[in-house]
């Protein structure tokens, strides 16, 4: 959609309005809310389930009124964008978690780790620094519940993005420990990416992978 409407993105986040092309965004709340359930049903209880679940509402929040208003419709694809960095990010946990990453694939991964950054860049960092930028702009033609969706989920999705950045920076070796202290790294670290059957078990392979 935006390779063949890419003028139309920019142009109208705000009043572009299709029942097909909002589809979706409907069938994205769906998903949100599935695995919004499975995390409370299935995942241990850690700050990587809290920030997961704190991501899956905004989302939500945030797609339902494109939804229910019939407005912003652009406005959530774009945030949507920021989805596509996923696809190295999550491969970059499979091959963590498999162990691939420090036995038989060590190059590859680290394709995916310069890949992953770089799409994080692009599809998290500009289409964020674009929405912030966005709304501004048109501040004076939004509805004050609008504004504060558009500032408040906007912060929101910038705190969880800086978090990951960092964390990935560190777990890939481009942030020195000097920077980040292994109390906040702890914080950071997705407890359940690399989680095994005991505490020391995980503790030790959390070590090995950033000693990588």
């Amino acid at each position: 959609f935006f390779c063949y409407n890419t003028k139309l993105m920019f142009a109208a986040p705000l009043h572009y309005y299709s029942y097909l092309d909002s589809q979706i965004i409907t069938l994205s709340i769906g998903y949100f809310f599935y695995d919004g359930i499975d995390l409370v049903l299935n995942d241990k209880l850690s700050i990587s389930t809290g920030v997961l679940l704190f991501h899956h509402v905004a989302s939500i929040y945030v797609l339902s009124t494109a939804v229910l208003s019939k407005k912003f419709l652009l406005y959530a694809y774009w945030a949507m964008l920021m989805e596509v960095s996923s696809i190295f990010l999550h491969t970059r946990s499979i091959l963590h978690i498999s162990k691939l990453s420090t036995t038989s694939m060590i190059g590859f991964s680290k394709v995916i780790s310069y890949l992953n950054l770089f799409s994080f860049i692009i599809f998290r960092g500009f289409v964020q620094f674009f929405l912030f930028g966005w709304a501004w702009v048109n501040y004076d033609h939004m509805h004050f519940v609008y504004k504060c969706i558009a500032f408040g989920g906007g912060f929101c999705f910038a705190v969880i993005n800086v978090s990951l950045l960092l964390r990935i920076l560190h777990s890939d070796g481009f942030l020195l420990s000097s920077v980040v202290s292994q109390d906040r790294l702890d914080a950071l670290l997705e407890d359940n990416e690399y989680s095994n059957s005991s505490e020391s078990v995980a503790k030790s392979e959390k070590k090995e992978l950033l000693d990588v």
